[in-house]
């Protein structure tokens, strides 16, 4: 019942078709340089490595103290539970990292729900045109006491069918040059 096979060697190579190693408690590999899992293909076998815990409250971890890096022909991250997907960066010293996500082609972000993005400060920018469109409402709003919205460009167009600007204390509309009111 407490018996083990010890093998210690300085080198250790095993060439085989198929190696199966079964545990009914904790398997560990500890390596004291690096520690390598691979596979490679021919044209009839496609070469794949595969970590899994497939059991109910099964957790997978990948850690690494200084950078986790993983580079792939393309990637495919689903969570099949209610939990979603987090990513947030953080360290010990209370300084948090930045996150960022860029594309050398098209960033595409949709939700079959609600969409946030919420800061201390948002900036979009764009180098040509910036297109903001939605089927229901878009409310421009600046909830604080001093806060307000503010558009600066030189040329602005509306097209509405209807439009109100009401204000609880003045309403001022100033032009350095011809201010036009017309009702066709």
């Amino acid at each position: 019942s407490g018996g083990g096979v010890d093998i210690v060697a300085t080198s250790l190579t095993s060439k085989t078709t198929a190696v199966t190693v079964a545990v009914s408690k904790d398997a560990t590999v500890q390596s004291g340089g690096a520690l390598q899992l691979s596979s490679s293909a021919d044209a009839s076998n496609t070469g794949s490595v595969v970590l899994s815990a497939t059991s109910a409250d099964g957790v997978v971890n990948l850690e690494a103290g200084a950078r986790l890096e993983a580079s792939a022909g393309s990637t495919y991250i689903q969570a099949t539970s209610k939990a979603g997907i987090l990513l947030e960066t953080f360290n010990s010293e209370g300084n948090a990292g930045s996150l960022t996500l860029s594309s050398a082609e098209d960033v595409d972000m949709s939700s079959d729900n609600a969409a946030q993005i919420s800061a201390s400060s948002l900036k979009l920018a764009s180098d040509t045109s910036t297109l903001v469109q939605t089927q229901g409402t878009l409310a421009l709003s600046a909830s604080e006491s001093g806060g307000g919205v503010d558009i600066v460009t030189t040329s602005l167009n509306t097209q509405t069918s209807s439009m109100s600007m009401s204000g609880s204390e003045d309403v001022s509309v100033q032009s350095g040059e011809a201010l036009k009111l017309s009702s066709s």
